[in-house]
């Protein structure tokens, strides 16, 4: 059995996993941001 994980572990170990020279902590921060500010956004 596969151990779940919640979208925010999910996107962090996929920035994790990717290869760049860009800096993966303000990615994950970022997304992050995105993430929360779509959870509020009220249809």
């Amino acid at each position: 059995v596969k151990e779940a994980q919640d979208t925010l572990s999910l996107l962090d170990r996929y920035v994790d996993d990717i290869e760049t020279n860009l800096d993966k902590e303000r990615i994950k921060g970022k997304l992050k941001s995105l993430y929360v500010s779509a959870g509020d956004i009220d249809i």
